[in-house]
């Protein structure tokens, strides 16, 4: 296991030539992830991005959002600084200065997509973020009606991604496979102020660049609503 911390390792090369080529078109995402984004779809919208990548939800957003309003946030430098080449003009912030730059400031959506089950801080993350939506909170799990497992060494992926280069075989992040009755009770205490507007759960197996010891997980998708 490397000793690359987990924020730098999303800048490593296989990592950025994956979101640039990926997950930017509307037939990359997931199918709940497809549902709930129609499903909110308005003519004028103001969308935070939490774990913006490169900015490809941008891409898709711009595409079906004739007055979009949209902020990305991400932890690594890397990825920001090709988010920023690859979408002139849309502002893109780090984890650590993204609150001084908000302040008080409200989106229509707030979206966390593809990245809780890869990130410890998922429960933090999930908390400090809802504050900053005023009517839809979007988010995705991967679950399981067993025993969780946030283990990195029982679970994790491998960040090698499509490269066929070795020497990113050591590279690790959690792969988090949360106990559903957990979470429940976890999002019915931190979204107290939101109602639940649209759950789409399905089985599903890993991610193939997972080692975990469940054959089957169950992707969950939320939207919480004002």
């Amino acid at each position: 296991m490397s000793k690359l911390k987990i924020a730098d390792m999303w800048g490593l090369d296989p990592s950025i030539e994956y979101f640039t080529k990926k997950r930017n078109k509307f037939a990359d995402l997931y199918r709940g992830e497809k549902f709930i984004i129609n499903s909110i779809i308005r003519d004028k919208l103001s969308v935070l991005d939490y774990g913006c990548a490169t900015g490809g939800m941008y891409k898709i957003l711009k595409k079906k959002i004739r007055k979009l309003n949209y902020v990305g946030i991400d932890f690594n430098e890397k990825l920001l600084n090709k988010a920023r080449i690859l979408n002139p003009g849309v502002k893109f912030y780090s984890t650590r200065e993204y609150k001084k730059k908000l302040k008080n400031k409200k989106f229509d959506v707030v979206l966390i997509l593809g990245l809780l089950h890869l990130n410890n801080s998922w429960k933090k993350i999930i908390t400090e973020n809802a504050k900053f939506s005023k009517k839809y909170f979007i988010f995705d799990l991967r679950e399981t009606e067993k025993t969780g497992i946030e283990n990195i060494l029982k679970s994790n992926f491998n960040m090698q991604f499509d490269s066929a280069k070795k020497k990113y075989k050591n590279y690790i992040i959690p792969y988090n496979i949360i106990n559903s009755f957990k979470v429940q009770k976890l999002l019915k205490k931190k979204l107290n102020k939101f109602k639940k507007f649209i759950e789409i759960k399905y089985e599903g197996e890993p991610s193939k660049k997972s080692k975990t010891s469940y054959q089957s997980v169950i992707f969950a998708n939320y939207c919480y609503k004002k």
